[in-house]
């Protein structure tokens, strides 16, 4: 019996495939036997019916591009039995932790269940998502979404992989070819020559295979820069290690040059000096490039405001807390660190 209701049985004593239709839910099934002399037995289950596969819902799907470097993804599984759902997300393969979102307390919510993906910090490229959901009887829903993730345009700040596009592309492909490397036109796309460009390169330079650019790829291309405030040195490293380190003039105790990790922003040959927006410039006026320019030869501005590295012609001021907060280097120094770095070098100030 189903649910109450008499099945025929075949010949033999097994169930007729398929002799007697019934609609989706929970259901009781009894089997009775009784032989000729009135001996009996019976055995009696639940069983669940399911027919329709889950559907998964995104409540906010990510847009194809987009500037948020870590997502937190809220979706739902509707099905009728959501007890025995199977429910899985990866972001380009890998396995992604899901968060079950419980329901308010007193909801009915019986045949939904809410889930939520924090995907943490993920690189500039394209990236595809896949959430799949599994009930009971089988049936599977998937959803797939490509999205691409553009965040900033200063190389170095966040990792890569391909698709990425913008301006610390161009940045990228531009430090290859000069290297050797990458061939192509500068487009802005990590695109497969661009991969295979840096497959190369990480190779050459004995970092761990791969097809993207992580922060030790972004150390071998340009370096990193400390500044040291308490003894006034300027030390250039790369992936092995110390490259050299230079004297500098850091800011007086008035104006401290500021403390954190910053970034090249952007390189200048022979700049013009413009008054900052500061007390001590207040009467003075822009002084063009030349001999006697407060910026020496060069320039390599940061992230932080009004700061950057450049040269001086006041010899005297090196290895003192002696300028209004940028980093000051002697003229040939300063002419040789600009040749090897890049925009983009991360900048550490300390102490």
């Amino acid at each position: 019996m189903v649910d109450g209701n008499p099945v025929p049985l075949e010949q033999g004593g097994t169930f007729a495939s398929g002799a007697v239709a019934v609609p989706e839910g929970m259901h009781d099934l009894r089997v009775e036997a009784v032989d000729a002399v009135g001996n009996a037995s019976s055995l009696e289950w639940r069983c669940f019916a399911d027919y329709a596969a889950p559907r998964i819902e995104v409540a906010n799907e990510p847009a194809d591009r987009v500037a948020d470097t870590a997502l937190a993804i809220e979706f739902s599984v509707k099905d009728n039995l959501v007890r025995g759902l199977v429910v899985s997300a990866t972001l380009n393969g890998t396995l992604l932790p899901i968060v079950d979102v419980r329901p308010p307390e007193g909801a009915n919510e019986s045949s939904v269940r809410r889930y939520r993906i924090d995907t943490g910090e993920i690189s500039e490229g394209l990236h595809t998502l896949v959430i799949t959901a599994r009930d009971w009887g089988g049936h599977t829903d998937t959803y797939t979404r490509q999205f691409t993730v553009d965040s900033t345009g200063l190389f170095g700040a966040r990792s890569m992989r391909q698709g990425a596009i913008g301006e610390d592309v161009k940045q990228l492909q531009q430090m290859l070819k000069d290297k050797g490397y990458y061939q192509d036109e500068i487009s802005g796309y990590f695109d497969g020559i661009t991969v295979a460009a840096v497959q190369a390169y990480r190779v050459d330079r004995g970092l761990p295979a791969g097809s993207g650019v992580d922060m030790a790829m972004c150390l071998a291309l340009v370096g990193r820069i400390v500044i040291d405030r308490s003894d006034c040195t300027l030390t250039l490293y790369d992936e092995k290690g110390v490259v050299k380190t230079y004297g500098c003039a850091v800011g007086m105790a008035a104006y401290p040059t500021p403390l954190g990790s910053f970034q090249i922003i952007n390189k200048i040959y022979h700049p013009a000096w413009s008054p900052p927006p500061s007390p001590w410039a207040a009467n003075l006026e822009p002084v063009p490039p030349g001999v006697g320019n407060p910026l020496g030869t060069r320039w390599m501005g940061l992230t932080a405001p009004y700061v950057g590295i450049h040269g001086t012609y006041e010899s005297w001021s090196i290895g003192h807390w002696a300028s209004h907060g940028c980093i000051r280097m002697h003229i040939r120094d300063v002419e040789e660190l600009f040749e090897m770095v890049a925009i983009g070098t991360p900048v550490d100030i300390v102490r």
